[in-house]
């Protein structure tokens, strides 16, 4: 029955020591030879934003419409005027006239494109200010994630060194008792040899 005990004290009193370390032995380790997450900030990037910003920036007004509806104009003119001049000169006056009013309008047609075209630039820019923002504000998120993991990680091994320390200073202090103790049995021992001190 003694042995038996004997043997189950040793045991828990392993335990109880790997119990004692066990949470340094994890620190460390996790110090040591563990990686701290990390995240990409490409990972969380806005990809629909950087398709609408393609579709902004590749906007174009198409005046073609306008243009050949003013071909179209000046053609059917120029067949009622020529129908209807009265000489020459009548001819040349009425294709001089319609020359500059196809002019004025196809000049129209384009200052038309050029102000749409300049609106969706605007709006483009506006929006790519927009994504950029979101895009700059995520990264600085991910980039403190990963600063605040890294930290983490680091912190693993400097918690183990410090468990390591307080149990090692617990175990001198321990040991620094056992010995006071020994030496207060040994002196009562010598003061009084008669008696059968024992603990």
């Amino acid at each position: 029955m003694g042995g038996g005990d004997s043997t189950f004290s040793k045991i828990a009193g392993g335990i109880g020591k790997a119990a004692q370390y066990a949470p340094a032995i994890y620190n460390l380790g996790q110090g040591l030879f563990g990686k701290a997450d990390q995240l990409n900030a490409s990972d969380y990037r806005n990809i629909e934003g950087d398709a609408a910003l393609s579709n902004l920036q590749n906007r174009r007004y198409d005046i073609n419409p306008q243009l050949r509806s003013n071909r179209l104009a000046t053609a059917i003119s120029r067949r009622d005027i020529a129908r209807n001049a009265g000489g020459r000169g009548s001819l040349l006056a009425g294709y001089a006239s319609l020359a500059g009013q196809r002019s004025r309008a196809d000049m129209g047609a384009y200052a038309q494109k050029q102000n749409i075209e300049n609106q969706y630039a605007s709006e483009a820019a506006q929006y790519a200010s927009q994504l950029g923002s979101q895009n700059a504000q995520n990264r600085f998120r991910v980039d403190d994630y990963n600063a605040r993991a890294r930290a983490a990680q680091s912190g693993y091994l400097q918690q183990g060194l410090s468990q390591l320390s307080g149990i090692s200073q617990q175990n001198q202090r321990n040991q620094n008792l056992g010995q006071a103790d020994q030496l207060r049995l040994d002196a009562l021992r010598k003061m009084f040899p008669m008696q059968n001190i024992n603990v």
